[in-house]
């Protein structure tokens, strides 16, 4: 399964410079990545680094949720939802607003995702709903 782990565009006020969003990149994907089988491929879209092209077909869309990046996500995962990938979201936003997160996603992990996260990828590949405790 080919899965795209997509860090959103966080939202800039006039004080902030993109040196801040550069510093302090998430560590969830680096932790996701570390207990993926490794029969997966895996692909980083990082919208503070970089432009990232959200049109393509993946198997599946993993995305981190901060207050500051929200409601980029959430466009993310109904543009993907849209063309049938599943989207799964996590981080501290969404265990916060998992109903709120549930409407945008697949599927909704609350917690720490990288213990939910070997079952959930072996839930998909089994073709089950995802059922993991820490989930909604």
């Amino acid at each position: 399964m080919h899965i795209k782990f997509v860090n959103p565009r966080m939202n800039s006020r006039p004080v902030d410079t993109q040196v801040k969003f550069r510093l302090l990149p998430p560590q969830s994907f680096i932790r996701l990545a570390a207990v993926t089988p490794a029969h997966h491929t895996l692909e980083l879209a990082d919208e503070n680094l970089e432009d990232c092209d959200h049109d393509d077909r993946p198997d599946l869309v993993a995305i981190t949720l901060f207050v500051a990046t929200a409601r980029r996500g959430y466009d993310i995962a109904d543009a993907y939802r849209a063309r049938g990938v599943p989207v799964v979201v996590g981080g501290i936003h969404a265990t916060c607003m998992p109903e709120e997160a549930k409407r945008h996603a697949d599927m909704v992990v609350v917690g720490e995702g990288d213990e939910l996260w070997p079952r959930l990828l072996a839930d998909m590949e089994r073709s089950e709903s995802f059922t993991c405790a820490g989930s909604i």
